[in-house]
């Protein structure tokens, strides 16, 4: 079954895509708060809905993740970062890609640390900023926001790409 078809009278684009998020924990040691240990309990498949590309609206979807933090210190907060696209090694620039042999088409989307779409999510690298998380309970919901900028000429396909999510105490 293929989940992209398009209409000849308007060449209407319409995918799965999905951005994959991968999952890195650490550990944080500190004298004022003893030993922590935050890992990613739940990872997110940010799975957008069709994208038309005579639709002028943004594509948007929305996913959650669940941190869970445990040790013998209090953890206050923790940082939260999404690194560089697999597709097109960059965070501002993030990309899927179609999927299938000699597929060669691109699709540019991001990942945002708010449901405006106006803040970047990054790692903290190339000026971009993590997200703090300052409410650090044992599972702390985190959510997470994509976005694919509407006027783009894709070919008809499923579009992926991966991204490592990072928690940092």
């Amino acid at each position: 079954m293929r989940a992209c078809r398009s209409t000849s009278e308007r060449f209407i684009v319409k995918c799965n895509l999905r951005a994959c998020i991968l999952a890195a924990g650490f550990v944080f040691a500190s004298p004022s708060f003893g030993a922590s240990t935050c890992t990613i309990q739940s990872l997110p498949i940010l799975g957008f809905p069709n994208y038309d590309v005579f639709v002028a609206a943004p594509t948007v979807t929305s996913a959650i993740a669940t941190i869970r933090c445990t040790g013998s210190g209090s953890l206050p907060s923790f940082t939260v970062g999404m690194g560089q696209s697999a597709t097109s090694n960059s965070i501002s620039g993030r990309q899927m890609a179609q999927q299938g042999l000699g597929n060669t088409g691109r699709l540019n989307y991001n990942i945002y640390k708010d449901g405006g779409y106006s803040s970047l999510w990054g790692d903290g690298t190339a000026g971009t900023t993590p997200l703090v998380v300052t409410t650090a309970g044992l599972n702390t919901q985190v959510p997470i926001y994509g976005k694919i900028d509407p006027g783009q000429d894709a070919p008809v396909g499923n579009y992926k790409d991966t991204v490592i999510m990072s928690v940092n105490p």
